[in-house]
């Protein structure tokens, strides 16, 4: 099977950091997981020594890590049980988030 990781950018609205991150935590990534057939979530934060980068642009960077021969069908799944998972967050500034998936080489 190949492996992917989808990659997701994300920045929290102005002063709800620990909203955000209690949200993404507790309910966003565990639903993605179970509705997407991810293995695992790994989140990061920008390191401090990037701080004045002018490239790192979003704060978050959650990776879920996925084994498939069918992405399609993987994005499918996802998208069709949207409607199943809770609303995003109003901490979440949503119009500046950046998903990418890459496939291993």
């Amino acid at each position: 099977m190949a492996k992917y990781v989808f990659l997701v950018l994300v920045d929290a609205v102005d002063g709800r950091d620990d909203e955000l991150n209690d949200f993404l935590d507790n309910v966003h990534i565990p639903e993605f997981i179970r509705d997407s057939g991810a293995t695992r979530c790994t989140r990061y934060e920008v390191a401090p020594e990037e701080a004045n980068n002018p490239k790192a642009t979003r704060r978050y960077m959650h990776m879920y890590e996925v084994e498939t021969d069918d992405l399609a069908k993987v994005k499918e799944m996802a998208a069709a049980a949207k409607h199943l998972r809770t609303p995003l967050s109003p901490a979440m500034d949503g119009a500046g988030s950046i998903p990418v998936w890459y496939k291993a080489r």
